[in-house]
């Protein structure tokens, strides 16, 4: 015996009763409710829709969904992080080494232009910083607006958009060199010059891989997994 369209509806908002509230997990949840049903019948024909659902439900524990949420959040964040390197890491091989190498030597020869070269780095730091937050804020609005329009929101990119602290850690070698030279009457040296131009073009291109790539790779993604009628309006 099949469950009907009907009792399928029903496991959804089942599964959205009890706290999953992203509609890639509750597909999963649902199919696996539903097989696991669709079995209890074959061994027990007459029983019946709601107690075979309860008897599944009982099966995750008395936290019920929350180990399951738990284990793909973490599952995802390492997938995550797995793509973010994966496009990190072209910047590091031809051809677009060579744009790296250029924003480095770029920031460089500039900052090697001014008697304090420390403050163009904070300027150009600042900059950086305002594009990632900028950028954030971007983002969680266009996610707000795919869920007004469809009803739907989506764990992979919920994971996302938690991630984005990440390039914070790459900014302390530059905070350190800006702080001891700032404290200094004389000018930054070669050295921190460099080091300095290194970590802000690292940082910035960790930036734009999370804010400009990998948004569109994600929700390309979503919707070749769970093609709702085309509902996911993919803005890159």
């Amino acid at each position: 015996m099949k469950l009907t369209s009907e009792q399928i509806e029903i496991l959804y908002v089942f599964t959205r009763k009890h706290f999953v509230e992203w509609y890639d997990l509750q597909s999963e949840l649902v199919d696996h409710l539903a097989n696991s049903i669709e079995a209890g019948w074959e061994a027990d024909p007459n029983l019946s829709f709601e107690a075979a659902l309860q008897i599944q439900f009982q099966k995750f524990g008395i936290f019920g969904f929350t180990g399951i949420i738990e284990q793909r959040q973490k599952f995802l964040g390492k997938k995550y992080q797995k793509l973010i390197w994966t496009y990190y890491r072209e910047f590091f091989r031809l051809p677009k080494i060579v744009l790296t190498a250029l924003g480095m030597y770029g920031i460089y020869s500039i900052a090697s232009l001014f008697g304090r070269p420390e403050y163009f780095l904070f300027v150009v730091l600042i900059l950086v910083m305002a594009f990632m937050t900028i950028g954030m804020h971007k983002r969680r609005k266009e996610s707000e607006l795919r869920y007004i329009q469809t009803g739907k929101k989506w764990l992979f990119e919920t994971t996302a958009q938690n991630f984005r602290v990440l390039p914070i850690f790459i900014l302390q070698p530059a905070f350190s060199i800006f702080s001891r030279m700032i404290n200094y009457d004389e000018p930054m040296s070669a050295l921190g010059i460099a080091i300095s131009s290194i970590c802000i073009t690292l940082y910035a291109l960790l930036a734009y891989v999370q804010l400009r790539i990998l948004p569109g790779k994600i929700l390309s993604e979503i919707r070749a997994t769970y093609p709702v009628e085309n509902e996911i309006a993919i803005k890159v």
